[in-house]
């Protein structure tokens, strides 16, 4: 049987990779929920920076991570960087291999942008477009659907050194780059992401300072300038997307959210409202724009008031001009969302007056780590997002589990995904939530920023040891092959849906 399009998970008309073996359960049967349906992607994802290596091989240019962690050897907690990480770069072909043994869908990762642009504009690296064209050639050879992302925190440093994220200039070189993205890889991929995390690229990179370019001079100034050239590139690129290269490449293109649940730490209102105003900081930021128009209203008021009480002449968050807004709003065709952590919130309101500008005491609440199982934060997130922008197309493009435990027997990490995929499927089947893929962070165990390598995120385990950088299955590799295989959350698979 021929298969449908991939791309086409916005409506219910996707069927499943036959190559997989035994077929999911029909559409038409009865809705389980210890099952997922057909028309639903398993995948797993990576990042340049976290895996590629090869900081220097083939022309590729200096980035803010290679300069970063080279002049500031405190930066990372074990002294590490990405300079081989997981060696991805010289491991193609056994990766390939591991996509297709996993039987996953899809595979998302992230481009270089200094190994295809070096100096961030201008001549292009003939030798990096031969090896993304390598890998995506290899991925359609096996049916296995690309997620590309433009962006992931890993400026060329020749950009940093003209200001990055905070020159007026970013959308426009942001704007060339995706042009040789879109015309050199397009043919091959039918889903974009402009940039992932924007949120901890704004307020970490540019605001406090704690990841490359590290940043830390304009705290709660800085860090908005940097999510106002943000959204004016993505939607430079989507616009370029969708005016030259739709029509014949037929792909979708959104930005990859990063979101946290902030969970109320008490019922009073105080508490609830806190928790609100952080979620309308975290995701609403980047979400509100692209998907209502213009930033939060509750974000606009809050940094206005607060401005103004600092002796600020106009507020620190930048405005939109109409035009600007307009040409922003409805840039997606679906709502790609990254989740990792849930946080209990208290309000300070009656402390902010004594804090110095930045992003964090703009949200007048504080937020400490949920201890124990959080994995029930995914489906408050996505319940949130199905309520503020109408029920989108909701697509999970990072989940992981994280661990400082270097064992391949990583039951912990299989009851995680387990947990994480009954909160998605309750959400889907109880609450109606359109969510049509799921993507693990990550294959392997990579460079994790400041963390380096004493965390690990891998179905399978990396030895940073070895010169060869050797992949070994954990046994959550096992659990997710049968995930991807059959779409049950249970392990081994009931028979009624093996046979």
């Amino acid at each position: 049987m021929v298969l449908s399009q991939f791309h086409k998970f916005v409506v219910l008309a996707l069927v499943v990779k036959v190559s997989y073996g035994t077929p999911r359960i029909p559409d038409t049967d009865p809705i389980f929920h210890d099952v997922f349906p057909q028309y639903f992607s398993f995948g797993v994802s990576t990042g340049a920076y976290h895996h590629e290596g090869a900081w220097n091989d083939d022309g590729k240019g200096l980035s803010i991570w290679d300069y970063w962690v080279h002049n500031n050897p405190y930066a990372v907690v074990d002294g590490s960087n990405g300079d081989i990480a997981s060696d991805a770069y010289h491991h193609i072909e056994e990766d390939v291999k591991i996509l297709d043994h996993l039987n996953v869908r899809h595979y998302k990762f992230s481009l270089s942008w200094s190994r295809i642009l070096p100096n961030g504009t201008g001549d292009i690296n003939r030798e990096g477009i031969k090896h993304y064209q390598k890998l995506l050639k290899l991925l359609n050879k096996k049916h296995i659907e690309p997620i590309v992302c433009l962006y992931n925190s890993d400026l060329p440093q020749a950009l940093e050194d003209q200001g990055g994220f905070l020159n007026d200039n970013f959308p426009l070189w942001f704007l060339e780059y995706a042009n040789v993205a879109f015309d050199n890889f397009g043919p091959n991929v039918k889903y974009w992401l402009t940039f992932s995390s924007p949120t901890e690229i704004c307020s970490l990179g540019y605001g406090e300072g704690s990841i490359a370019p590290g940043v830390s001079n304009g705290p709660g100034v800085n860090d908005y300038i940097c999510g106002h050239n943000l959204l004016k590139a993505h939607a430079e690129a989507y616009h370029l997307y969708d005016e030259v290269y739709r029509s014949s490449q037929d792909g979708k293109i959104a930005i990859d959210i990063n979101s946290v649940w902030f969970e109320p730490a008490s019922e009073s209102q105080c508490d609830i409202d806190a928790a609100e105003r952080r979620q309308q900081f975290q995701i609403g930021w980047f979400a509100h724009p692209i998907y209502v128009g213009d930033y939060p209203p509750l974000m606009i008021e809050t940094i206005g008031q607060l401005s103004e009480s600092q002796g600020f002449y106009d507020s620190r968050l930048p405005r939109f001009t109409r035009k600007e807004i307009q040409w922003i709003k409805d840039t997606h065709d679906f709502f790609a969302l990254s989740y990792f952590k849930t946080m209990l919130v208290t309000d300070n309101e009656d402390q902010y007056y004594l804090s110095s500008p930045s992003y964090y005491s703009d949200t007048k609440a504080d937020a400490v780590f949920y201890l124990g199982d959080d994995t029930w934060g995914i489906k408050k997130v996505i319940l949130w997002v199905q309520k503020q922008y109408s029920n989108p197309s909701i697509f999970i493009v990072n989940n992981g589990y994280v661990s400082d435990d270097c064992t391949t027997e990583d039951y912990d990490r299989i009851e995680y995904i387990k947990k994480i995929l009954i909160h998605i499927r309750s959400a889907m089947v109880n609450y109606g939530a359109r969510v049509y893929g799921y993507t693990h962070y990550s294959i392997y165990d990579g460079f994790e920023w400041t963390l380096g390598y004493t965390v690990k995120l891998g179905l399978y385990a990396i030895d940073f040891n070895s010169p060869m950088r050797t992949r070994t299955p954990r046994i959550s590799a096992d659990y997710y092959q049968n995930l991807c295989r059959y779409g049950c959350i249970d392990y081994p698979c009931p028979p009624r849906y093996t046979v």
